[in-house]
């Protein structure tokens, strides 16, 4: 591979990858705004959400890796003309 085709994919995959960079620090502000409001209203508020971001990351990593995985696996075989 040439660098000329590698800074191309390069390119492409950022293309791709932008809006999910995005949606994600979208939604690490969303959860600082959160947890400003909830821990003016009550503290115990603020330490529900540090106790529910432990497991709501979690089950989400296992998503994201489920879905890479078989995103990897059907463009090999579609690669691969199966």
């Amino acid at each position: 591979m040439d660098i000329k085709s590698e800074n191309s994919n390069t390119k492409k995959i950022f293309k791709i990858a932008l809006p999910l960079i995005w949606q994600q620090i979208f939604l690490q502000l969303q959860i600082y705004v959160d947890r400003a409001f909830l821990g003016r209203v009550n503290s115990e508020f603020f330490s529900a959400i540090g106790n529910v971001l432990v497991p709501y990351y979690a089950i989400i990593s296992t998503i994201t890796a489920i879905y890479t995985g078989t995103t990897i696996l059907i463009a090999h075989n579609i690669g691969a003309k199966k």
